[in-house]
């Protein structure tokens, strides 16, 4: 099983992926987002994710940043980005 930090990691980065993909998806963007798996380390706060657009055409993007957490089995997000 993976440790709880490394688990909401990779929520986060599948919640910003599908927030991406879903979000433009009408207007036939082609954005690409590595790393898939994000993986933080015991202490680390921050990492790089980068967001690629390889389509012909300008677009905007917003990420924000959640706390999940899985009390009971139900997943909880809660906004982190202080704004």
């Amino acid at each position: 099983m993976m440790p709880h930090r490394l688990m909401a990691a990779a929520k986060t980065a599948a919640a910003i992926l599908a927030m991406i993909l879903t979000g433009r998806a009408a207007a036939a963007q082609a954005l690409s987002v590595l790393p898939v798996n994000i993986f933080l380390p015991p202490g680390q706060k921050a990492t790089t994710l980068t967001v690629t657009n390889q389509g012909k055409s300008e677009t905007a993007i917003q990420v924000r940043a959640y706390a999940w957490n899985q009390p009971d089995g139900e997943d909880q997000l809660t906004d982190v980005s202080g704004g």
